[in-house]
C-alpha cells in the first residue's frame, strides 16, 4: 500500500503541531475541517494544504484521505470518530480517546466491525526515550516494578469557558494532563487495581482542578497527581527492586536514566524536532501493513485507561453533562459549585436544607445479608447524586445506616465496616468526599441502643455463655431463655428480639462505642450524626458522646431521634443540638387533610411562639413531612394539589427542613405496605421530573437566604380553616408567610405595622391594603419587609 494520506480534523494548537510535525516527515495532508470556513481556510494556507472544509460530512466524504487526525474539543472526540469510523477511515484521536469508558467501547466495536485502524493519540509511548525506558523494565534492569510516583500539572488561564475549564467540553486535570500518568500506571501494572484511594478538588466550574490518588495492585502501587492550577511537575519515577528509573518531563521525554544503588548506570537522550513524528509514523506503518491497531498502545490500553478515570471520577462525583443530560443550548450555565473545603461554623445546622437517604433502598440493596458477598459498590452512585442534591438547593445529607447489617441496616453486625450490599469503607469516604466537593455536609446513622443477632460481641455470648467477656454488654438473665432457644433471656428493644438491647451503662461498651465513632469521623470525615431513638438512649452516654466529637471536631452536629417527650431538655444544655420534629409532622398533614389550620398554628405557638413558657423557642428542630418509617406525604394527604403549599410551610416554620428521597418528584408509600414500599430503588441516570422539585429550588434558595427564616422567631397573625399567616423576624429583617389551601380566593385582615414588601416567590411587590392581604386560590406568599 502506499504511504496512507492524512485529513486533519480541527485547527487549533495540537492539531497545528500535528500538521508541522507530518510536514517534516514529507507526509500527505489533503484535507483539513473545521466548523468555522476562514480558520480551516486560514490552517489549510499555512500548512501548504489543497482542502479546506467547514462541511464535516463533505470532509469525510473526500476520496484522498485514509487516516483521519481528531483534534477537536475531548466532548467531540465520540461523535467525530463514531462518524469517522461509519465513513470508512482509519481513526487517531486525540486523548482523553472519549469522555467515558462506554464511548470508548462503542468506538472499538464499530472500528471492528467496519476493520478500520483505531487508535488514541497517546504520544508518549512511541517517544525514544520511554521506548528505551519500557526496554529497561524489559530486560529486567529494574528487577520487578514495586512504585511508580507520576505527576503532571500545569497552569490554568482562568477562562471558564476555555476548554480546561469548561464542563461542556469535557474539561478538568484528569483528561487533560492526569490521563498520562494513569496511561502510564496501566501499562506497568494493569489496568484494574486492587484497591483504589482518591481524593480530588473541584473548582466553581464543577471540574477536577488538582487530585491525588494512590493505586495498590497485586505486586505494586502507583501515586498520582495532576492538576491544572499551576505549573508543577511533569516527571515519571519508575521504582523496582533492583533499581529505579527517571523520565523527566514524561510527556515530551527526551531522556531517561537508570539507577543502581544511587547512582547513574545508563542514561538514554534523544532530542527531537516533532514529537508528534513518531506516533504519527506508527500509524502509518500499522495502516500500510493492514493492522487494526497499533500494539504499543492498543485499544485495549485505552479502554483499560477510560475505565480507570471513570472510577475516579465516580469517587469525585464529577460527571459531565454530555454524560447525564442533553445541553439544550449554547448558553445553559454548568451548576455553580462550593468550593470542596467546608469551612467550620458551629451554627451550620442552622441554615442547613437537610436531603435525606435511605442506602439500603435507595441502592436496590438485598432485604437480608448474607454476610459472604463481595462488597457490590452500589453506594456510589450516590457520587453523581451528588449534584441532583445540591441542584435542589440542599446543603445537608442524612445518610441512613451504612455499617454491617442483617437486613434493614438498624440490626448492627459490625459498626466499623460498610454493609457489604452497600460498598466498603473506601466508596463510604468517597460518598462524602464527593458530597464535601459539592457543599453538602453528610451527618450518618448512629444506632446505638440495639444491635442485630448477629453482632460479633452478641455472637461470642451466644457461644460462650456466661464465659464471654461481652455479657455485660447486654441486659441478660442466663436463668430464663430466648424466643431463639439461646440459653439465655436478653431485653429486645420494644419487643423486637431481632434486635439486642445494648447496655449503655457498661462502661467498656461505651467507650467501644465511642472510639468506633470517632473512627467513623477521622476515616470519613463526617459532619454528624443522627441517633437512632435517642430517647431510649442513656444521657450519660449523649454527654460522652458529644464531648468526644465536639473535641474533634467543633461544628460536629447531633440530631437524636425523639418522638415524644421534652424536646427542649435534649437540646439546652450538654446532650443534642436538634431532635426529630414528630409534633409538627403530624400536625402538618393532618391540618390540611382535616381542613383545620388550627392545629399546626397552634402546634406552632405553644413550641416557637413568643410568650415566655412555649416549649422549644429559639431551638432549630429537625422538620419533616416524611422519612423512612412513615407513609409518603404524597399517599397522606387528600388532595395533592396541596402538597407544594405544605412544603411552603416546611421550609418557612421555625427549624430545619428536610426532603426524603423521592418527596421531590411526589413519590407514594404507605406504611401499610410495608417498609419496602417507602424506601424505593432509584436510577440516578433517569431522576424522575416533577414541577414540585422546582418549587423545592426555590424554597431552598429562599430560606438559605434569609436570616428570620433561619433562626427567626415565631409570631401567628391570622389563622383560619384554610389559611395560616405568620411573621418570622430577627434583628432588622421580618418575613411574612401567608398560605391560602382552599381552591378560592381569600381576603386575609389582621394587625401589623408592615405594609408593603417583595414576594420572594415571584419577585412582586406586594402591599397591605387597609390591613387586608388578598391571597389568590391554592396560593403562598413569602413576602420579606
Amino acid at each position: 500500500m502506499a504511504q496512507p494520506k492524512w485529513g486533519i480534523l480541527g485547527a487549533g494548537n495540537i492539531a497545528s503541531q500535528f500538521a508541522e510535525a507530518l510536514n517534516s516527515m514529507g507526509a500527505e495532508i489533503p484535507a483539513v475541517y473545521a466548523r468555522k470556513s476562514q480558520r480551516a481556510q486560514g490552517f489549510a494556507q499555512k500548512f501548504g494544504i489543497p482542502k479546506a472544509y467547514s462541511s464535516l460530512e463533505d470532509f469525510l466524504a473526500d476520496e484522498n484521505v485514509d487516516i483521519v487526525y481528531i483534534a477537536s474539543t475531548h466532548n467531540a472526540h465520540f461523535e467525530h470518530g463514531l462518524k469517522a469510523i461509519e465513513a470508512g477511515k482509519h481513526v487517531l484521536c486525540e486523548k482523553p480517546f472519549t469522555v467515558n469508558y462506554a464511548q470508548a467501547k462503542v468506538l472499538a466495536e464499530r472500528a471492528q466491525a467496519q476493520g478500520v485502524f483505531l487508535m488514541e493519540a497517546m504520544s508518549t509511548p512511541f517517544l525514544p526515550a520511554v521506548n528505551a525506558a519500557m526496554q529497561w523494565i524489559a530486560q529486567g534492569e529494574i528487577g520487578t516494578v514495586r512504585e511508580l510516583y507520576s505527576s503532571f500539572h500545569i497552569g490554568c488561564d482562568g477562562d471558564v469557558e476555555g476548554r480546561l475549564l469548561n464542563p461542556k467540553l469535557a474539561g478538568g486535570a484528569l483528561l487533560d494532563v492526569g490521563i498520562y500518568p494513569i496511561s502510564l500506571a496501566c501499562k506497568l501494572f494493569g489496568g484494574v487495581p486492587a484497591e483504589i484511594k482518591t481524593t480530588a478538588k473541584l473548582n466553581a466550574t464543577g471540574v477536577d482542578s488538582n487530585s491525588v490518588t494512590l493505586l495498590e495492585y497485586a505486586h505494586g502501587r502507583a501515586i498520582i497527581t495532576s492538576g491544572i492550577d499551576y505549573n508543577y511537575s511533569n516527571n515519571a519515577l519508575i521504582v523496582g527492586d533492583k533499581g529505579v528509573i527517571s523520565i523527566p518531563d514524561y510527556s515530551m521525554a527526551s531522556s531517561a536514566y537508570l539507577f543502581k544503588n544511587g547512582a547513574v548506570e545508563r542514561t538514554f537522550n534523544q532530542i527531537y524536532t516533532h514529537r508528534l513524528s513518531f506516533i504519527a509514523q506508527a500509524v502509518m506503518d500499522s495502516v500500510a501493513a493492514g493492522e487494526l491497531q497499533n500494539t504499543v498502545h492498543s485499544i485495549e490500553d485505552t479502554l483499560a485507561q477510560m475505565q480507570l478515570m471513570d472510577e475516579l471520577r465516580r469517587f469525585w462525583g464529577l460527571t459531565y453533562p454530555q454524560e447525564t443530560e442533553a445541553v439544550s443550548s449554547a448558553d445553559s450555565a454548568p451548576l455553580e459549585l462550593p468550593q470542596a473545603v467546608l469551612e467550620a461554623d458551629p451554627d451550620w445546622h442552622k441554615s442547613a436544607v437537610f436531603y435525606h437517604v435511605y442506602p439500603l433502598g435507595f441502592c436496590g440493596s438485598e432485604a437480608q445479608n448474607n454476610f459472604t458477598s463481595e462488597p457490590t459498590h452500589a453506594i456510589r452512585s450516590l457520587i453523581p447524586y451528588a449534584k441532583h442534591i445540591a441542584e435542589l438547593g440542599c446543603n445537608a445529607l442524612y445518610l441512613g445506616p451504612l455499617f454491617e447489617a442483617s437486613a434493614h441496616g438498624y440490626d448492627t453486625a459490625d459498626f466499623l465496616t460498610c454493609d457489604r450490599r452497600l460498598g466498603d469503607n473506601l466508596d463510604i469516604q468517597n460518598v462524602v468526599n464527593a458530597m464535601h466537593n459539592t457543599g453538602i455536609r453528610v451527618i450518618l446513622d448512629g444506632v446505638f441502643n440495639h444491635v442485630g443477632r448477629e453482632f460479633w460481641a452478641f455472637k461470642d455470648v451466644r457461644e460462650k455463655g456466661r464465659q464471654s467477656p461481652y455479657t455485660g454488654w447486654f441486659k441478660l438473665n442466663f436463668e430464663g431463655n430466648s424466643n431463639y432457644n439461646d440459653g439465655f433471656w436478653y431485653e429486645g428493644w420494644e419487643g423486637h428480639f431481632e434486635l439486642v438491647k445494648l447496655n449503655l451503662e457498661n462502661l467498656e461498651l461505651r467507650s467501644y462505642l465511642l472510639d468506633c465513632v470517632e473512627q467513623w469521623l477521622r476515616q470519613f470525615d463526617i459532619d454528624g450524626l443522627r441517633l437512632d431513638v435517642a430517647y431510649s438512649l442513656n444521657r450519660d452516654f449523649m454527654r460522652e458522646l458529644r464531648q468526644r466529637c465536639k473535641a474533634i471536631k467543633p461544628d460536629f452536629f447531633l440530631l437524636g431521634e425523639c418522638i415524644h417527650g421534652d424536646y427542649a431538655s435534649y437540646c439546652k444544655g450538654d446532650l443534642l443540638d436538634s431532635v426529630t420534629n414528630y409534633q409538627c409532622y403530624k400536625g402538618m398533614h393532618s391540618a390540611v387533610n382535616s381542613g383545620n389550620m388550627f392545629e399546626i398554628a397552634h402546634s406552632l405557638n405553644n413550641m416557637f411562639g413568643p410568650e415566655n413558657w412555649t416549649s422549644c423557642k429559639g431551638l432549630n428542630l429537625y422538620s419533616f413531612l416524611e422519612n423512612h418509617d412513615v407513609s409518603r406525604i404524597a399517599t397522606l394527604l387528600e388532595d395533592k394539589s396541596k402538597l407544594s403549599n405544605l412544603y411552603t410551610l416546611l421550609y418557612t416554620m421555625p427549624g430545619i427542613p428536610s426532603v426524603y428521597y423521592g418527596g421531590e418528584w411526589e413519590a407514594e408509600g404507605s406504611k401499610q405496605s410495608g417498609d419496602s414500599a417507602l424506601r424505593p430503588s432509584v436510577d440516578v441516570a433517569s431522576i424522575p421530573q416533577s414541577a414540585l422539585s422546582e418549587h423545592l429550588k426555590s424554597l431552598s434558595k429562599i430560606r438559605r437566604g434569609s436570616k428570620a427564616l433561619c433562626v427567626g422567631g415565631y409570631v401567628n397573625l391570622y389563622i383560619q380553616a384554610n389559611q395560616l399567616v405568620f411573621l418570622r423576624s430577627v434583628d432588622d429583617e421580618s418575613v411574612l408567610v401567608a398560605l391560602n389551601f382552599a381552591k378560592e380566593e381569600h381576603s386575609a385582615r389582621f394587625n401589623t405595622e408592615l405594609k408593603a414588601g417583595i414576594n420572594l416567590l415571584t419577585g412582586q411587590r406586594i402591599s397591605l391594603q387597609e390591613g387586608a392581604l388578598t391571597l389568590p386560590p391554592s396560593s403562598a406568599m413569602i413576602i420579606k419587609y
